[in-house]
C-alpha cells in the first residue's frame, strides 16, 4: 500500500484530501503545518507528499527545499497544493524542487490522476536504477572507469552508473513536450528556450536563456519546436 503525507493547515482541505486518497486504497499521515509535516517525513519516508503552499510559520516552499536537501527525503516526489498562484510563483516551486502541482480548488479526479501519475514515474524511476544496478554487478566485475560514471545510493548499497545511462532514464520519464535530449548527455528545457530558428534543411539553432553558447539541433525535433516556437 502507498503511503502518503498530506501537509495542510486548513483542517477541512486536508480532512477532504485524507478520506479520498483512504478511499482509493492510500495510506495517509497528516500534518497541519510544516514543522510536523517534515518530522512525519523523516520518520515514516512516505512515497509522496502532497504540500499546501499558502501555510503560516513554516510555509510551503521552505518546506520543500528542507525536504530535498534531507537526504532521507530528498528523492520523495512532491506535489504542491497552489491556490491563487501566478506564474513566477509556480517556477520558484518548481526550481525549488517541487514534482507537480494542482491548484486549490480542484477536482477530486484531478488530484487522483496526479497522484497515481506521479507515484508510477517515480516507481519506474526506482525499477529502472535498480535494474541497472544488479545489470552492471552482474555483467562487470572490473573497477568502473570513474569519467563517464557517477556515484549512486540505492537503499543501503552505493553503485557505479554510466551518465549516458541516467540521462536516457531521466529522458523517459520527462514530459515529451517539455524536454528534449538533444545529445547523449544533454537534455534541454524548452521552457527556456529564448529563441528557436532555421539554419538549413537539416538543422536548427536554439539559443537558452541566461546562456550565450547556442545549441545546433537536428532536423528530427522540427515539429516540436515548430510547435512551441512557430518555426518555419
Amino acid at each position: 500500500m502507498k503511503r502518503i503525507l498530506i501537509i495542510d493547515e486548513d483542517n477541512y482541505d486536508a480532512k477532504n484530501i485524507e478520506n479520498l486518497l483512504s478511499d482509493a486504497g492510500y495510506k495517509t499521515y497528516v500534518a497541519e503545518n510544516g514543522l510536523d509535516g517534515f518530522e512525519i517525513a523523516k520518520r515514516y519516508l512516505p512515497d509522496l507528499i502532497l504540500c499546501s503552499i499558502q501555510m503560516k510559520g513554516l510555509n510551503g516552499t521552505k518546506i520543500i527545499f528542507d525536504l530535498i536537501n534531507f537526504e532521507q527525503t530528498s528523492t520523495i516526489p512532491i506535489i504542491c497544493l497552489t491556490q491563487n498562484t501566478n506564474v513566477k510563483e509556480l517556477r520558484k516551486l518548481m526550481n525549488t524542487g517541487a514534482d507537480d502541482f494542482i491548484d486549490k480548488p480542484f477536482a477530486n479526479d484531478d488530484l487522483l490522476l496526479s497522484v497515481k501519475m506521479r507515484l508510477k514515474k517515480n516507481d519506474v524511476l526506482k525499477n529502472k536504477f535498480q535494474q541497472f544496478s544488479a545489470d552492471r554487478f552482474e555483467e562487470e566485475e572490473k573497477e568502473p572507469e570513474y569519467n563517464d560514471h557517477i556515484l549512486v545510493k540505492i537503499g543501503n548499497r552505493l553503485n557505479f552508473i554510466k551518465f549516458s545511462e541516467i540521462i536516457c532514464l531521466w529522458n523517459s520519464v520527462l514530459p515529451e513536450d517539455t524536454f528534449l535530449q538533444i545529445h547523449r548527455a544533454t537534455i534541454i528545457n524548452m521552457d527556456f528556450i529564448e529563441e528557436a530558428k532555421k539554419i538549413s534543411e537539416r538543422s536548427y539553432q536554439v539559443k537558452m536563456k541566461c546562456m550565450n553558447d547556442t545549441f545546433i539541433l537536428s532536423k528530427r525535433f522540427a515539429n516540436k519546436l515548430r510547435k512551441k516556437f512557430s518555426v518555419s
